[in-house]
């Protein structure tokens, strides 16, 4: 709810919300890499999960929306990020580019402390 919320205040349109496990590794994991993280996260008795975001709107809206997620209030470590241009709707100005943005992330809490709010 708190994404959706961040979307509407910049005004970009969120096509996907998709929550996963991180990526479990089966050996020791490479630093650096989001298995790392998540392994790091439960020794230090947190939790985490993996997130996939895919959100449409100007450059600037993606901008706005990239940046709340950067000073979101769950802490969410983006591992990966891809634009796409989008042709204008109608009626827009091809001056003012439209983008599909989508994020590879991965969200930490603490057990118990209301992360599902």
């Amino acid at each position: 709810m708190q994404l959706e919320r961040l979307a509407g205040q910049v005004g970009v349109d969120l096509t996907l919300i998709k929550p996963s496990q991180p990526a479990q590794a089966t050996q020791a994991p490479k630093p650096g890499t989001a298995a790392a993280g998540a392994a790091a996260a439960q020794a230090a008795g947190l939790q985490s999960f993996g997130l996939e975001l895919n959100a449409e709107g100007s450059f600037d809206m993606v901008e706005n929306f990239l940046r709340g997620i950067e000073t979101f209030p769950r802490f969410i470590a983006m591992n990966g990020m891809g634009m796409t241009p989008l042709p204008p709707r109608p009626g827009e100005s091809p001056l003012r580019p439209r983008l599909s943005v989508r994020v590879a992330a991965n969200a930490y809490f603490v057990p118990g402390s209301g992360a599902g709010r």
